[in-house]
């Protein structure tokens, strides 16, 4: 009987400590689940706030937290708009876009020169996160994704071709400022 008590209360011992250790272990992994997410967090805006302190105006996008290319949209616009020379002065009275396009060149020399951009109302404004953002390449074209930055009048948005004052694409993997066609507006 007294070696039944003993393995008993070893049992109940070893079951205490061992809820311990998983309570302890849990709230560790919570913890630090929790400084990621705010160190995650603490970028976005510490990046969207550098962004309206160079360039005082909020970027009107359909892209939300899920998308996490290589290149930032705020990275993006930060490359567009310092590409065209804009500042905090000339942007007053306009309004910015920012979106994630696809994008193709072809590399066989049989369209116009530079990258042209899929149809916003077709398939190329990407609505949901590719998996991957890596280039491909098929039969002699270059597929992609990129970031298209647009600096619109105000006043004149009505009229499409008086409202645009300014774009850029911007390769969301490189960086890069990328070529457009002449017939991408």
């Amino acid at each position: 009987m007294v070696g039944l008590k003993a393995v008993t209360i070893l049992l109940v011992a070893l079951l205490v400590t061992s809820t311990a250790i998983a309570l302890y272990e849990y709230n560790q992994a919570t913890r630090l689940q929790k400084e990621v997410t705010d160190f995650n967090t603490a970028a976005y805006y510490n990046e969207a706030s550098a962004y309206y302190n160079e360039f005082g105006v909020v970027p009107s996008t359909n892209v939300n937290s899920s998308f996490a290319p290589p290149v930032s949209m705020y990275r993006a616009l930060q490359i567009g708009l310092d590409s065209q020379g804009w500042n905090k002065t000339t942007l007053k009275s306009t309004m910015v876009y920012a979106y994630l396009m696809n994008w193709d060149m072809w590399t066989n020399n049989t369209a116009p020169a530079g990258i042209t951009v899929g149809d916003a109302n077709a398939i190329g404004l990407v609505n949901s996160p590719p998996e991957s953002y890596s280039h491909t390449q098929s039969d002699g074209i270059v597929y992609g994704y990129g970031w298209v930055i647009e600096v619109w009048n105000s006043t004149e948005l009505s009229t499409a071709d008086l409202g645009i004052l300014g774009y850029s694409l911007v390769d969301a993997i490189s960086g890069q400022i990328l070529p457009t066609s002449p017939v991408f507006y």
